[in-house]
């Protein structure tokens, strides 16, 4: 799949290199909102099962309702593997909350380094990119 990007009010998300990078751009997060990125993430990859980068740095609060739609079956689609960058700790304390209670069906990891993030997701990029 080529480079391609989306860039709006709430989320930059963009397939780069097999690896789909998104930065939310809201402090908090909220049920429609958390609808609204998975919805956008679908048609984004057009069917196409990736691994994701998320950058949640500026994500102060997840409601109830967020973290509910989050772990639904839906939100999983057409990941095979995920990546947190956790800057600060109240992402980190969402993010080791949502582990807590609920294990995504895909690997999942949290790191402060994107280039160590970015390693790590190699080896669930396509066959195509892995060279």
């Amino acid at each position: 799949m080529k480079y391609k990007f989306l860039n709006n009010d709430f989320v930059y998300m963009e397939i780069k290199e097999g690896v789909i990078y998104a930065k939310f751009k809201q402090e908090q997060i909220n049920r429609e909102l958390a609808q609204k990125i998975i919805d956008l993430r679908l048609s984004f990859v057009d069917g196409q099962t990736l691994p994701a980068l998320i950058d949640g740095s500026t994500v102060k609060h997840l409601t109830k309702e967020a973290r509910e739609v989050l772990s639904t079956e839906r939100a999983s689609q057409n990941i095979s593997a995920l990546a947190v960058i956790v800057r600060n700790p109240v992402t980190r304390a969402i993010a080791n909350f949502f582990l807590k209670f609920q294990q995504p069906p895909y690997p999942f990891r949290l790191f402060t380094d994107l280039e160590k993030a970015k390693q790590w997701l190699r080896k669930y990029q396509p066959e195509e990119y892995n060279l």
